[in-house]
């Protein structure tokens, strides 16, 4: 991030920064796979999770939101494509980290309540002064915390590290060619669906979890 934000930044713009900035990305993948395999494969995937039906209502809401009120403000088309076509190294790196790393250390010392929220307090911060992202007003951080919290709550849910990396860069993939219609809707109208998808996912998780000890 000190590289990519300060360094990097004063030398270069739009794509070029976007590109260099994939491949350090792309060097920390690696980094965190050498240092955290086994805790980043901790988890096993819960394959029946995913057929729950409020599993796949609380995801809608939040793809939907880029859709119908997003608008990166990307100069033009190549430069859309570009983010577009980075969003799944931005995916893995995320979730390595946020999820695979720091939600599961935090998991295992302070509960899972206290690790969706500490680590997407850092998701949140993290994204301060991202090249792409939109000022941090108060409704951007609250949506950056409702996403990040959603994908928190469904690795929580169904232990899978692929699901929750393939929704995170579908989520980018369309928040970066925004807009997709002609005109918007406001933005607070989206951060209100990616905060709806967050609580039916936690509605969802509280469920799961009561089935759970109820089965034992």
């Amino acid at each position: 991030m000190l590289l990519t934000r300060t360094w990097l930044r004063n030398r270069l713009d739009g794509i070029p920064l976007e590109l260099a900035t994939t491949g350090f990305r792309a060097v920390t993948i690696v980094v965190y796979w050498l240092m955290f395999r086994d805790l980043i494969l901790s988890r096993r995937a819960r394959w029946g999770a995913y057929r729950g039906p409020l599993l796949v209502a609380a995801i809608g809401p939040v793809l939907l939101a880029p859709v119908l009120f997003g608008d990166a403000s990307l100069p033009d088309p190549p430069t859309k494509l570009v983010f577009a076509s980075t969003s799944i190294v931005v995916g893995v790196r995320e979730e390595f980290f946020y999820r695979g790393i720091v939600q599961n250390i935090l998991d295992r010392r302070a509960g899972w309540w206290m690790a969706i929220v500490i680590s997407n307090a850092l998701f949140t911060l993290y994204h301060y002064r991202a090249f792409g992202a939109p000022p941090f007003t108060f409704p951007v951080i609250v949506g950056y915390f409702a996403v990040g919290s959603a994908l928190g709550l469904i690795y929580l849910g169904t232990g899978s590290l692929v699901l929750v990396i393939a929704i995170h860069t579908v989520y980018d993939v369309l928040w970066a060619l925004t807009p997709l219609i002609a005109h918007p809707g406001p933005f607070a109208w989206g951060v209100c669906l990616d905060v709806l998808g967050a609580l039916l996912l936690l509605l969802w998780v509280a469920r799961c979890r009561t089935a759970a000890v109820a089965s034992r």
